[in-house]
């Protein structure tokens, strides 16, 4: 993949603790991503309208608006070409489609699945 694709590739990260966020963009953009992020699911939405379509998107589960969110998302007409993976240390897909979990300390699986996809 040259350097033109991986920067036409948006992750959304809805993490509501700062410094995970932080670390995560960090690596993401390190990696040559564009980085996008929001701290609640109401938020994540309105990121989703103004970047119109992530290729990832990070979420912490544990967010209270994090349900109505995936919702909301998986509504949308092009949903099935968005990837959708937990921010968190127990493996349970979210979306068709999501193929790892990981935490803010790695995010290479991360990194790994965007360059082959």
């Amino acid at each position: 993949m040259g350097t033109m694709d991986v920067l036409s590739r948006v992750i959304l990260i809805v993490e509501r603790d700062h410094e995970s966020r932080v670390q995560l963009r960090r690596q993401l953009e390190d990696a040559g991503y564009f980085v996008a992020s929001a701290t609640s699911g109401i938020e994540a939405l309105s990121v989703v309208e103004k970047i119109s379509q992530p290729h990832l998107v990070l979420v912490n589960p544990t967010l209270p608006d994090a349900d109505d969110f995936l919702s909301a998302l998986k509504g949308r007409a092009n949903s099935r070409d968005i990837a959708v993976a937990e921010l968190g240390s127990h493996m349970a897909p979210l979306i068709e489609g999501s193929r790892f979990i990981l935490t803010p300390e790695d995010v290479s699986q991360a990194i790994a699945w965007l360059r082959d996809n």
